[in-house]
């Protein structure tokens, strides 16, 4: 029984070059490389092309598995028609797919835009990174340069912007940094918040609805040192009329309007007493 006839000889082509049909003649190219000793097949300046017939549903495509036993075995890219998937170490990446030179999921993408690499969504999605895996393991951003997390909508990126400068900096432009003790939702909090104008640096601890009323702001020197200021402290001022309760003892104000002059006064837990003779103010 006759098998099927195949291209007439004699063969072309050079050493380690793949043979194929070229018009009813076994031809070879140099574009088209085999090398046995490194099992490495070679396209030079071409591309490989995979055409789907069935339908969009269909998993044919190109899969690469690396099957050693060294670093990375088991490491898997797939391009299904539609998607790129690429699993390592028990976690899958699975992207729809673009033109051009992005890839993009239901919601988003990632890919090169001019001189960067970004992360977008479309409406109303998040862009998440996930490490899945055991305590002791991180997930790092690395560069020669700042890293900046910035906000972008409508063609613009916005002013309030974190960035990591290189210095080893941590940098907010714009906006206030605010750290939560506890968190309900945007109207039951207990927080820090440090913010900053043109002419002042505020810190500040900040409440709303089922959050502490009275949330004092500490500072925690470690062991037996100080606080230190390089300026003079000033402390709040008020009028003999308007002293806030002296519940808290060992508070310290300053009273603008008392009898013999202005003085800074203390509070012993029950009076605000100045601090030059004890004579409570009046």
């Amino acid at each position: 029984m006759a098998g099927a006839t195949g291209a007439t000889g004699p063969v072309g082509g050079s050493d380690t070059q793949v043979i194929f049909n070229d018009s009813g003649a076994a031809e070879g190219d140099a574009g088209l490389t085999y090398n046995k000793t490194s099992n490495v097949l070679s396209i030079d300046s071409g591309k490989l092309e995979v055409t789907n017939t069935l339908d969009d549903t269909a998993t044919v495509g190109l899969k690469f598995i690396n099957a050693g036993s060294g670093v990375g075995t088991g490491a898997q890219i797939e391009f299904p028609f539609g998607s790129l998937t690429v699993t390592y170490g028990g976690m899958t990446l699975i992207c729809g797919s673009s033109p051009m030179n992005t890839i993009r999921t239901v919601n988003g993408s990632f890919g090169f835009a001019g001189n960067s690499f970004q992360f977008a969504t479309g409406a109303n999605a998040d862009v998440e990174f996930f490490n899945a895996s055991s305590a002791g393991y991180k997930t790092t951003f690395k560069g020669p340069g700042d890293i900046v997390f910035n906000t972008y909508s409508g063609g613009i990126y916005s002013d309030k912007a974190i960035i990591r400068q290189i210095s080893g900096d941590l940098e907010l432009l714009e906006g206030d940094l605010k750290v939560n003790g506890t968190y309900t939702d945007v109207s039951n909090y207990v927080r820090g918040s440090l913010s900053a104008t043109s002419s002042e640096v505020t810190l500040a601890a900040e409440t709303a609805g089922t959050g502490a009323d009275n949330v004092p702001v500490v500072l925690s020197p470690a062991g037996t040192a100080h606080a230190i200021s390089n300026s003079p402290f000033r402390l709040p001022t008020f009028t003999a009329a308007t002293l806030p309760s002296a519940s808290t003892a060992a508070a310290l104000i300053y009273v603008s309007d008392e009898s013999g002059g202005a003085v800074p006064a203390f509070s012993d837990g029950t009076n605000w007493r100045r601090v030059t003779d004890r004579a409570i103010i009046s």
